[in-house]
């Protein structure tokens, strides 16, 4: 279900914000974990520097509740894409974030 909700928000930030016309969702089975990636082809944001409004930080909780870890990977005028590995064992050491 959390899952669910990250597609649901990306997207609703896609169409609020972007100007994409296209979404796409990328899964993949791993040993480990399941990887997930989730990008447009929109105007995009500097991370660091845009304000983290509902959207983004509801985003980032759910990935946080299901033990993930995630990266965002933006560029300005091509688009954005946030990558997510979520552990089959529930759980990632020491870590936060995909180096």
């Amino acid at each position: 279900m959390q899952l669910y909700r990250i597609f649901q928000e990306f997207t609703t930030n896609v169409l609020k914000h972007s100007e994409a016309s296209r979404v796409w969702i990328y899964i993949k089975d791993n040993n480990d974990n399941l990887a997930v990636v989730i990008s447009d082809n929109g105007e995009s944001f500097e991370y660091e520097e845009v304000k983290k409004g509902m959207g983004i930080k509801n985003i980032e909780s759910r990935i946080k509740s299901m033990n993930a870890a995630h990266k965002w990977k933006n560029v300005l005028g091509k688009g954005s894409r946030l990558i997510i590995k979520i552990p089959y064992n529930n759980e990632f050491p020491n870590q936060n974030s995909i180096n």
